[in-house]
């Protein structure tokens, strides 16, 4: 907790904002391992079932059309890498939100969100959905290269910030770095839980 008072930006420190951070990088932590598992949610379900698969595989391709345009970009500076990675990180934010009918209008079809996984994994609704104002307040970029992700100030927007979510390959899964049976124990811990998970393999969004 004292690391992450530490390394935020100063107005993300106050204990509401604090608070809200703290829920988000756990939340995050727990997608991740969601997206990495086969675990679903909705197995009761055969039709829920299918939209998760469905969610799960949108999201993945998301985070990685995100990162891998933006990391051209940042090396080559071409421009129509970044038009993409921009289009993916806005896409990306409406996932975060639930907002499905922003996504129809970039053709994607949804019936489930992210947060209707988490309340059923956790009984916890997912922060960034049900405080629309504190996820407007940041711009998402998708790192694959680290565990853990960083939050800085937007200098382009005062008051606004910049969250890089941590979305690296699985590991293999054993006993060295993380079992599957870790993962589904992670995600399926109630949100008034543990706070970091199991294993420094499962990413935090920052820290």
């Amino acid at each position: 907790m004292a690391n992450l008072t530490y390394t935020l930006p100063k107005g993300l420190s106050d204990p509401d904002n604090l608070g809200k951070v703290r829920k988000a990088v756990t939340q995050w932590s727990k997608v991740v391992a969601w997206s990495w598992s086969s675990y679903l949610a909705f197995a009761d379900n055969p039709q829920q079932a299918e939209e998760e698969k469905k969610l799960k595989q949108i999201l993945r391709k998301i985070l990685q059309t995100q990162a891998q345009n933006l990391s051209a970009f940042t090396a080559y500076g071409q421009q129509d890498s970044k038009e993409i990675a921009d289009n993916a990180s806005e896409i990306f934010k409406y996932l975060l939100g639930g907002q499905n009918n922003k996504l129809s209008d970039k053709g994607i079809q949804l019936t489930l969100t992210l947060s209707d996984v988490l309340k059923k994994l956790t009984d916890e609704d997912y922060i960034f959905t049900v405080d629309q104002e504190f996820l407007d307040k940041f711009t998402f970029e998708i790192t694959v290269d680290f565990h853990s992700g960083t939050l800085r100030e937007d200098t382009e927007n005062p008051g606004k910030y910049i969250s890089v979510m941590a979305y690296p390959a699985p590991p293999p899964f054993n006993e060295a770095t993380v079992t599957e049976e870790q993962l589904i124990a992670w995600i399926t811990t109630p949100g008034s839980g543990e706070y970091l998970p199991p294993s420094a393999y499962i990413p935090l969004c920052a820290t």
